[in-house]
């Protein structure tokens, strides 16, 4: 049995280019995947970079992107706006 493990870092909601990786590195099920956080922003599809780590259920660590845009929506309204420029899920 081979000890290899698949980290992955700062994706930044680039869909397109994690499905070609994934491809190039064909994870088997018993190979396990981990993500080192950055889903989220820069890119413009974050959203469909959370719901496929999701949907393999991969293991993710919680990165600073994804910290910032938790403190935002945990501000209840006491955000000017200018904390979210940038930040797109």
């Amino acid at each position: 049995m081979s000890s290899r493990r698949i980290i992955i870092g700062d994706v930044h909601g680039q869909y397109d280019a994690l499905l070609q990786l994934m491809e190039a590195i064909a994870p088997q099920e018993k190979k396990p995947v981990y993500f080192l956080g950055d889903l989220i922003d820069r890119g413009l599809n974050s959203a469909e970079v959370v719901e496929f780590v999701r949907q393999h259920r991969y293991g993710c660590l919680l990165g600073n992107h994804e910290q910032m845009l938790l403190e935002v929506l945990g501000s209840q309204g006491r955000n000017d706006g200018g904390n979210v420029a940038g930040l797109a899920l």
